[in-house]
């Protein structure tokens, strides 16, 4: 599991992410008609790790993934062989692959395209920056929305974040279970509207507040402390006594996240909200709160992504959330 460097300095690089100068011009997502576009007939895209958004274009370009990746021309290269295959591709070794295959063949056909930045940070920072750049997208999109008459057609999240689909298609299942999507007349769960985000960028109140991130939050207490039953789902995190940091965010049952924390140490602290959210919204929410946590404290919180050396304790919790799809992928 990666440990965060301390040599590496996230602030410039979140202060171009909000200020949207980060960014490479748009290429074509397929390698052909990108090589085509240029003299000399050069790949842009690096060989060196950093960050990814895939758009679909048309009048307005539209965000349908953002990735992150050690080795950018080899992840992006790998996504756009499943994107343009003749099958819809498995969701391994490409989570968004399924959807972006459908989106490309959904009218009005728009031409998928890609930027990129690179730099060099482990898994830790590429995760947290990862989220970060999708919670502000998000927060984009809430601003078009108070502005718009009807703010249910408002797509908050990208097209293929989140285990999303076009209507119309079933998604693939990983190549283990080997079931390749189709065309469906049946509403699935993947088809689920985003949510609105509760939290903004800019808030001031303190990570560890009752109100942090615009959510009503139950009062601290020990994990060991919280009831082991019930089945309410929702959003939590965890911080130890004597830390300055948040330990980890979270989103699932509550009951089995605290039972994961309690066996991981007696002496986290443990918070949490719960809701009616259908998982893909846990996972939004969760991704504004990691999104916000990077605004404010310039890290992810210390051993989610498998931060720190503290590895069993980062997959112990992992384990425990029953909607990590956002981090599972690149």
């Amino acid at each position: 599991m990666p440990i965060p460097s301390p040599l590496f300095d996230p602030g410039p690089i979140i202060e171009r992410i909000l200020a949207g100068t980060i960014w490479s011009p748009h290429f074509p997502l397929r390698r052909t008609e990108r090589l085509a576009q240029l003299s000399p007939k050069d790949e842009p895209i690096p060989r060196a790790g950093g960050l990814y958004r895939i758009h679909r274009e048309g009048g307005q370009p539209v965000l349908a993934y953002v990735g992150h990746s050690s080795s950018l021309r080899r992840r992006i290269n790998e996504l756009a062989t499943g994107v343009y295959g003749e099958r819809m591709p498995f969701s391994t070794p490409h989570v968004a692959a399924p959807a972006l295959w459908a989106w490309a063949k959904t009218p009005p056909y728009a031409p998928l395209t890609l930027s990129f930045v690179s730099f060099d940070a482990n898994t830790y920072w590429q995760q947290g920056l990862q989220h970060l750049i999708i919670a502000f997208e998000r927060g984009q999109r809430r601003k078009q929305a108070s502005l718009a008459e009807q703010a249910g057609n408002i797509l908050y999240s990208p097209l293929a974040q989140y285990g999303k689909m076009p209507h119309g298609w079933s998604p693939s299942s990983t190549r283990t279970v080997g079931e390749r999507g189709e065309p469906t007349m049946v509403a699935g769960q993947w088809h689920v509207p985003s949510i609105a985000p509760v939290s903004i960028l800019d808030d001031q109140q303190d990570a560890f507040s009752d109100g942090w991130g615009g959510h009503e939050w139950s009062d601290w207490c020990y994990a060991r402390e919280v009831p082991m039953h019930g089945k309410q789902k929702g959003l939590y995190r965890l911080r130890m006594q004597d830390s300055s940091h948040l330990w980890y965010v979270g989103c699932g049952q509550i009951a089995s996240a605290a039972r994961g924390a309690a066996c991981t140490s007696p002496a986290l602290l443990f918070s949490a909200v719960m809701g009616t959210w259908t998982r893909s919204e846990q996972e939004e929410l969760r991704t504004d709160l990691l999104g916000l946590y990077m605004c404010q404290r310039k890290r992810p919180p210390l051993v989610q992504h498998g931060g720190l050396e503290n590895d069993p304790a980062g997959k112990l919790l992992h384990q425990s959330d029953d909607a990590c799809s956002t981090e599972r992928g690149e």
